[in-house]
């Protein structure tokens, strides 16, 4: 952690996203190539931030990932007074301040309910997700605490939804306020009628939550006048299903339905996107070509100094510093490769800039410096090679 309390900027790259729910967090890593990882920590308001600072370095750890090569943060909660106790933990860390899914921050949803604000953040996310993944009009069905159906219309809008007692809380309640039942798992007992307690009870929960979803599905379809969607009509309505138990309840209903447990995670990382690119604009905004051409020169030449230092470094046998040299020359190249992709999307988007001398050094000093580095992280390979 820097002093002052300065933490890293968010950029783009992989993304640590957390989830907070009332049972469990959802915490995953994720790029724009793949998810890393999926894991649950069960949700406890009476641990700390160095707690949880433990627990989700112990969930990285396991997956290999080192806090150095996570490039931003992100946070979704239904749990206020986790947020900042999570927020804390995560800049404990990774040394950045994450984002948290709220007022001022951008989703690209339109919310056609009666008190958007208090839409819940998961539901948002989710609806961003499918949106994104699937195509609009989708459904959305979320087995958590609480079971939710959300949908989304065919104009891309959140049109509402329905909130059920989630099937574990039903189950609770089942066992802890009749005396001779007890607690079961939750698993499809293989015939809907059952012959002891247990089967009976299996079914009911199962096969009574999917013919639930099932009637649902077909109510709101209904009363929102739009068919769902089929081999004959492609253009209804698609229905997703996400949360832990929908590996359970999805198989045993009637309808088609997609499984995506890394629903929220995709959600995350699309927002994360929306904003970060949002803020880098703001930037480049603010700063005439001149002043674009240096900062790409100055983040260009520093990548490649870091290079030569890790080349160094190498050549005396000290890997650990080199390691870290090209970590940091990685991080100027992006910073440098982000503007130019930047200049490049306005410029396909019809809002070029003219071209000039500088510009055109820039680009030139940008890619010699990739190059480099690239090369001297090969000639570091061979330097390890050779020591063995």
């Amino acid at each position: 952690m820097t002093d002052n309390n300065i933490h890293r900027a968010n950029k783009r790259g992989m993304v640590l996203a957390i989830d907070m729910g009332n049972t469990n967090i959802v915490i995953g890593c994720i790029d724009d190539d793949k998810v890393y990882f999926e894991e649950r920590l069960a949700t406890d308001l009476k641990k700390t931030e160095l707690e949880y600072v433990v627990l989700i370095k112990t969930v990285l750890e396991l997956y290999g990932i080192d806090s150095s090569q996570i490039s931003g943060a992100i946070i979704s909660s239904v749990v206020p007074q986790l947020v900042n106790i999570i927020r804390e933990a995560v800049e404990k860390l990774i040394d950045i301040t994450p984002m948290v899914v709220g007022p001022g921050v951008k989703t690209g949803l339109n919310i056609h309910m009666d008190e958007p604000r208090r839409v819940g953040s998961d539901l948002i996310v989710d609806a961003v997700a499918a949106i994104k993944e699937y195509g609009a009009p989708v459904m959305i069905i979320d087995m958590g605490t609480a079971t939710t159906i959300s949908i989304v219309d065919d104009k891309g809008s959140y049109a509402g939804g329905v909130i059920l007692p989630g099937i574990r809380v039903s189950v609770d309640a089942l066992a802890s306020r009749t005396a001779q039942l007890p607690r079961i798992s939750l698993e499809a007992p293989g015939h809907v009628i059952g012959k002891n307690t247990l089967d009976c009870m299996k079914s009911g929960v199962v096969y009574g939550n999917a013919s639930c979803i099932d009637g649902m599905i077909d109510r709101m379809a209904d009363e929102i006048g739009i068919p769902l969607a089929s081999k004959e009509n492609p253009h209804g309505i698609k229905v997703v299903a996400t949360g832990g138990l929908s590996r359970v309840i999805v198989p045993e209903c009637r309808h088609d339905i997609i499984v995506d447990h890394a629903l929220l995670l995709k959600g995350l990382k699309i927002i994360y996107d929306k904003n970060v690119k949002i803020n880098f604009l703001e930037v480049m905004m603010s700063l005439t070509i001149e002043e674009i051409a240096m900062t790409i020169v100055g983040n260009a030449g520093e990548a490649r100094s870091l290079a030569f230092e890790a080349l160094k470094e190498a050549k005396e046998g000290n890997y650990e510093k080199a390691k870290k040299y090209l970590e940091q020359s990685k991080e100027r190249s992006l910073a440098a490769h982000e503007m130019q992709t930047e200049l490049i999307c306005n410029e396909a988007d019809g809002n070029g800039i003219e071209m000039n001398l500088l510009m055109v050094h820039a680009q030139d000093h940008l890619m010699t410096s990739i190059l480099a580095r690239e090369l001297i992280e090969e000639m570091i390979t061979l330097y390890k090679k050779l020591d063995k």
